[in-house]
């Protein structure tokens, strides 16, 4: 499907759809955990320029799982911190969100446990603001990884949320 919308957008010569279909692509290659494709996606889509603050805040979130993904884990921390700052800049609360989780994710890969549980309860603040059950499963995943006093309450949670929304794209990532 991204690579038909891929298409339409290329023949409709509109490059804010072309590069939205390239971050689809990116997230999905990251979410079945295929790094190559993903990182070549991103080489592709990084040589592009880029207008949209929020496509930008999206790309350096992509990196940022990339590098995560990728076992680099203070290069995962740097882009999740650019995306933050590119979201926050451009008031996307959602990008802004998602930056958090992946600099919890990225902390707690660094063995600093402590900023990356300070990292979720800033995203849980936030979530209050930006009501998004993807981005709130998306949460409960950083949740269950960071902090294992809360992994079972948070899997529950999650249960809950997927027994309502069972089409969520990364279910089995949150299961795993």
């Amino acid at each position: 499907q991204v690579q038909q919308a891929r298409a339409l957008f290329v023949a409709l010569d509109d490059q804010r759809g072309r590069i939205e279909a390239d971050l689809i692509a990116i997230q999905t290659a990251l979410d079945i955990g295929d790094a190559s494709s993903a990182a070549a996606l991103v080489a592709t889509l990084a040589a592009t320029e880029i207008g949209s603050r929020e496509h930008q805040a999206m790309l350096w979130q992509r990196r940022a799982e990339l590098a995560l993904l990728e076992g680099n884990f203070d290069i995962a921390r740097q882009h999740a911190a650019e995306a933050l700052e590119v979201a926050d800049a451009s008031r996307s609360l959602g990008h802004a969100l998602l930056a958090r989780i992946l600099l919890a994710e990225a902390e707690f890969a660094l063995a600093k446990p402590t900023a990356a549980r300070a990292a979720l309860v800033e995203a849980h603040a936030h979530l209050a603001r930006y009501a998004s059950v993807p981005l709130r499963l998306r949460l409960l995943e950083a949740d269950i990884r960071v902090d294992p006093a809360l992994a079972a309450v948070r899997y529950r949670e999650a249960q809950a949320e997927l027994a309502r929304w069972p089409r969520y794209g990364r279910a089995a990532l949150l299961h795993l």
